[in-house]
């Protein structure tokens, strides 16, 4: 068991590399097709992604073109924007019309958003709401405004400070401990768990090609059937609202070792925060129905990249409206929109950044430091996406060094005890 072979596993080394992106039948021979239904899925999913890398192909970057975080092409002004083209050219050649619009959405020079991008109408009532706030807490008070003391009177005083008589209705609503509760869930039995799974070759097998590490699938599936799945009070034993840390143990596997410390989300505001969001489209009233994760079928985890090390793996849920038929997700800008800021903000995206249709997202010291800063100065996407991976990698070093020093340690006492108990046999014959 301690032996040389024991390795550390990096939890996000792949050992086979994907499928290529090529389509599953063999268009060499007619009769070798065999039946497909049950990848229709699959064969849908690679046909977008198909589709994709050639739509992505005919838009090569040019030679000093700056690229995004996504490999698309940033916003150039004076390239994208037809009004600040207008007034550049306008400037060797009068004769240029400027056109009477808008700047683009992405300007900097768009009195409304600031260059921010699209934004909604919901987002214009806030802001309106707010100018509307500061202007009238900012006005000094008027003479009718100011406090008097005219109806403090001695009766009034008595009143305010009277003790309140205590309902009996709420004293009997206080929850009692019952002998029934679940217990919690250990770490030890978690490590057990996740190693067995991990060892299973059906199970490497089954979710060698996903981007999670497969000891963090494993704690997901494991905490979906163990904690989240169960009606009771598990859920908020074991999540500080939305995240739970993988714990610690005392076990020397170093497949659940990988993953230690690691933060899993569970982005569902009405099993965490019990409440029922209405539809984010303005001109609709339904509400949104919770349909299913995206870890409840295809086993997915969605990441939060960040300059902290390893990211957060995310089971999102689905949402659907009743009225309009719309689909959200429950980490969406407009559904983050929806909620309370106390709420949204125990999601560590900032909301601006919490882009529809993405495959990852980047938490708030990632946006605040790499695109709030560096990217004004720098601009380099790549330099970007090389910050974050290389945060992955001290990580994963960090925690090789603590394996070992444990590994060590570990021989270290128990070659004392042997010695100790073997001292203790040979004083026992010597009597």
């Amino acid at each position: 068991m301690f032996g040389p072979s024991t390795r550390v596993v990096n939890p996000h080394m792949k050992e086979q590399q994907r499928r290529p992106l090529a389509p599953v039948n063999n268009n060499n021979v007619d009769n070798d097709m065999g039946r497909q239904s049950q990848q229709q899925i699959n064969n849908t999913k690679r046909a977008y992604q198909l589709a994709a890398s050639n739509s992505f192909a005919k838009k090569k970057l040019k030679k000093g073109d700056q690229p995004t975080l996504y490999g698309t092409r940033a916003f150039d002004s004076l390239f994208d924007c037809k009004v600040c083209i207008a007034q550049s050219a306008r400037i060797y050649r009068p004769e240029v019309v400027v056109p009477k619009r808008a700047h683009h959405d992405l300007c900097i020079k768009n009195t409304k958003n600031n260059g921010q991008g699209p934004v909604s109408e919901l987002t214009y009532a806030i802001r309106a709401e707010q100018k509307r706030l500061f202007q009238h807490f900012s006005a000094p008070l008027q003479t009718h405004e100011k406090g008097a003391s005219a109806h403090m009177t001695e009766e009034a005083v008595n009143n305010f400070f009277q003790a309140k008589p205590q309902s009996t209705k709420m004293a009997s609503t206080v929850p009692t401990p019952s002998c029934d509760a679940k217990p919690l869930v250990s770490s030890v039995s978690l490590c057990g768990a996740v190693t067995k799974k991990v060892n299973n070759s059906a199970f490497i097998d089954k979710h060698q090609n996903k981007s999670a590490p497969l000891a963090m699938i494993a704690f997901a599936e494991e905490v979906a059937d163990k904690i989240i799945s169960p009606k009771g009070g598990l859920l908020k034993s074991h999540f500080d609202g939305i995240t739970m840390a993988v714990p610690d143990c005392s076990d020397l596997s170093p497949h659940y070792h990988s993953i230690v410390g690691q933060k899993l989300l569970l982005v569902n505001w009405e099993r965490t925060h019990g409440i029922n969001m209405s539809c984010p489209d303005g001109s609709c009233r339904g509400r949104l129905v919770s349909k299913r994760t995206n870890f409840s079928k295809n086993k997915t985890l969605f990441p939060i990249f960040g300059l902290d090390g390893p990211p957060a793996w995310c089971i999102v849920m689905a949402m659907r409206c009743t009225a309009c038929n719309r689909r959200f997700d429950a980490n969406d800008r407009e559904a983050l929109l929806m909620l309370p800021e106390h709420m949204s903000t125990t999601y560590p995206v900032e909301i601006k950044y919490a882009l529809p249709n993405k495959s990852l997202h980047l938490n708030v010291n990632a946006t605040e430091i790499v695109i709030d800063e560096l990217m004004q100065t720098y601009g380099n996407g790549e330099l970007c996406s090389r910050l974050l991976y290389k945060s992955i990698n001290r990580a994963y070093l960090r925690r090789q060094k603590i394996y070992y020093s444990y590994h060590a340690n570990f021989r270290i006492l128990r070659r004392k005890q042997h010695r100790r108990n073997l001292w203790q046999v040979l004083y026992q014959k010597s009597k």
